[in-house]
């Protein structure tokens, strides 16, 4: 996501920069472009990222990679529409799971030390999320 993974608090950034690319595709252009970006971006992720994660990180879930926090930031999004508040709810929902890892979360970022696991961790968060806003409106 440009660089992002390189400033010092790259998840937080990386989630509020899905939080500007959704508003703009919202306000701009069109959702149904957002969600295409969204499936084209997993398909990109599972089938080029893996090698670059094994050839180029020594760690399993490298900081420099934040492409997992626009999946996780994206799910909740689906909800919110053009609502400020509901938008600013749910980078704080998601930031805060992320961040925390409630389970499973934290068992699938211990366990699955490959893509699968560095993806998958965000989309639990990302579903909490959306689950609470789902909740709440």
């Amino acid at each position: 996501m440009g660089g992002i993974g390189n400033l010092p608090v790259s998840g937080t950034v990386a989630s509020f920069a899905t939080i500007l690319i959704y508003y703009f595709f919202f306000n701009l252009l069109n959702l149904y472009f957002y969600y295409g970006l969204f499936i084209l971006l997993i398909i990109y992720s599972f089938k080029f990222l893996n090698n670059v994660v094994k050839n180029n990180f020594s760690g399993s879930d490298p900081r420099e990679i934040v492409i997992d926090e626009f999946f996780g930031q994206s799910i909740p999004l689906i909800l919110c529409k053009n609502s400020l508040i509901l938008i600013a709810s749910s980078f704080i929902l998601f930031r805060f799971f992320d961040i925390l890892k409630p389970f499973p979360i934290n068992y699938i970022d211990s366990k699955f030390k490959n893509l699968f696991g560095i993806i998958f961790d965000d989309v639990v968060a990302g579903l909490y999320s959306f689950a609470i806003i789902y909740l709440c409106i």
